[in-house]
């Protein structure tokens, strides 16, 4: 029968190794979204290491395992090991202050953008914002070619609220705006659904809407 000091020495020794190595493994999780644009995924944790991809923002990772604290000359945060979703599967070491985490994200305090629109095919989602950080979305009910007859059976998405107007059916949804880095969350934690700003400071939904919809400018 193994003592009671035994034990106590195993579990002293684990203690220890976990402290001195730094390596925790992080429990599976839902893949979250770089908040920062160009992001250097590295061969291993430290910034001499070869970048191996550069994650452009919105592109989702999956964290495996965290490392020791960065050093003053590295920034603020932990080094992390990612699976990425890009078409290669790449897998590497980023700082984790990269990465929009759902508690990341802060409640947007000031907003200066007053609307923004885009369309993605048929699907053209309308915004209306607030200067305390609250958003309003509406779009048709209809697309992809997709519709019920009569169009009023069309059904909305979870979450959205069924408007009628001029006949036509729209999908209607309210919540907060929250922010972490250049990257902006509509609605809590459990929302999937993201803007961001461009490096020019343009509220954007993909690289196309920020060139079309030129009004469209960044808080300051």
């Amino acid at each position: 029968m193994v003592s009671t000091v035994k034990i106590s020495i195993l579990c002293f020794s684990l203690i220890v190794f976990f402290l001195v190595f730094g390596i925790w493994d992080v429990p599976a999780q839902e893949p979250q979204v770089i908040v920062h644009h160009d992001v250097g995924l590295r061969a291993c944790p430290a910034l001499e290491c070869q970048i191996v991809a550069q994650l452009p923002i919105l592109s989702r990772v999956s964290v495996k395992s965290q490392e020791t604290p960065s050093t003053p000359d590295e920034g603020q945060g932990h080094w992390t090991y990612v699976d990425t979703t890009q078409r290669d599967r790449s897998s590497g070491w980023i700082l984790d202050v990269h990465i929009g985490y759902p508690d990341s994200f802060a409640p947007v305090q000031g907003w200066q953008i007053e609307a923004f629109g885009f369309c993605m095919g048929d699907y053209c989602p309308d915004f209306k914002f607030t200067a305390d950080g609250y958003f309003t979305d509406m779009f048709p009910a209809c697309f992809d070619g997709l519709c019920p007859d009569p169009p009023s059976l069309a059904e909305c998405p979870s979450g959205s609220e069924k408007k009628v107007i001029d006949g036509r059916v729209h999908c209607h949804s309210s919540g907060q705006l929250y922010r972490a880095g250049d990257a902006i969350r509509l609605g809590g934690s459990d929302s999937y659904e993201f803007l961001y700003f461009n490096k020019r400071g343009q509220l954007c939904a993909d690289p196309y809407t920020c060139q079309t919809y030129g009004e469209n400018r960044a808080e300051h």
